[in-house]
């Protein structure tokens, strides 16, 4: 959602088109005449970490090719629609900061008018990026952080030091106050585990010491790419805070930070918006229905397709059909959507 001190981002253009997206989505319409005003932007679906509840990190290959968005197929994404676009978020399945041209890319997103915001696990960070980090402009800068500890830390990132990240948040926090700048705002992400929930207050407080922002929220698991029952269950009861909640509903599995893990949707929540307000676009264009599609159902291809026709286009209308239909209607059966507990 659009806050007030985004204002400078905001035209008449891309007011109406945020509205023109929001309207139906409201409306549970299935077709949007409008472009969507935020997007994924993946950098690189190639990644250094190892992270214990990730697909990727756990050692799920994946069938969707590795590598690199250059900047000039970044830059034709951005030229073609950024008198519409919000805002990018420069992340997705791999690790930022592991795209050489990542800070030329944000920077240009800048330079067109567009809010900023990167995902880092900050492995790859060292002290060469500190000055293009404060030269491009970005809005928002997210570390994946998970722990208080370096114990704690190491067994969710196994063979990763708590005492290096630390050390980098604190040289960006640090030029941050040096030169006086507001921006880039830094978050620190805590995704809520068993072995971690110990930590919440310690969590606080290291964000307090980095005047950062803290981003708690419950391990997702990610468990819909698990391939047997099993692995399933062995993860359950070594990460979900309460093993009885790793599953809630019959016969599917709480992937999602929904209700504190328990896999049961808000008594307010309506359907899943991700079809109706975003596009995740993928190293090579190929557009994904939201930025849990790990293998890829590509919806459409940005750097051949104008994204209003792919926003419009039957296999994203039959994703929403699907959706606002409470999973009823037919559906590519490699559709992410199919089983999906936000239906």
């Amino acid at each position: 959602m659009l806050s007030l001190s985004d204002y400078r981002y905001i035209t008449p253009k891309k007011m109406l088109n945020y509205l023109s997206v929001w309207y139906p989505r409201s409306r549970k319409k299935i077709n949007i005449n409008a472009y969507p005003s935020h997007i994924f932007l993946e950098p690189t679906s190639r990644c250094n970490s190892n992270c214990r509840l990730c697909p990727s990190g756990g050692g799920i290959r994946s069938s969707f090719p590795q590598g690199d968005l250059t900047f000039a197929n970044a830059k034709k994404i951005i030229d073609t629609n950024k008198e519409y676009l919000f805002s990018i978020s420069f992340w997705n399945w791999g690790e930022p900061l592991l795209n050489s041209d990542i800070f030329s890319m944000t920077g240009y997103a800048h330079k067109c008018g567009i809010k900023t915001a990167l995902a880092t696990n900050l492995h790859a960070f060292h002290d060469g990026m500190i000055e293009p980090l404060f030269a491009c402009g970005l809005d928002d800068l997210n570390v994946s952080c998970h722990a208080a500890s370096s114990e704690t830390y190491t067994q969710y990132q196994p063979g990763m030091s708590f005492d290096t990240l630390q050390n980098a948040v604190d040289l960006i926090a640090q030029t941050k106050r040096r030169l006086r700048r507001s921006r880039p705002v830094i978050h620190l992400t805590f995704a809520i585990t068993k072995k971690n929930r110990h930590e919440i207050r310690e969590m606080n407080a290291l964000c307090a010491r980095f005047r950062a922002r803290p981003n708690m929220y419950y391990a997702s698991l990610n468990l819909r790419f698990c391939k047997n029952s099993d692995e399933i269950q062995k993860r359950i009861e070594e990460w979900t805070p309460d093993p009885t909640r790793g599953i809630g509903m019959p016969g599917k599995i709480s992937y999602y930070s929904t209700a504190a893990n328990t896999g049961i949707l808000p008594p307010t929540y309506s359907c899943c918006t991700d079809p109706f307000t975003t596009m995740v676009i993928r190293w090579n264009g190929d557009v994904s229905a939201c930025c849990t599609d790990y293998h890829g159902h590509a919806l459409g291809n940005a750097l051949s397709q104008d994204l209003k026709e792919i926003w419009n286009g039957r296999s994203y209308v039959d994703l929403r059909r699907f959706i606002v239909s409470g999973g009823k209607t037919e559906i590519d059966p490699s559709a992410p959507c199919n089983g999906c507990v936000m239906l």
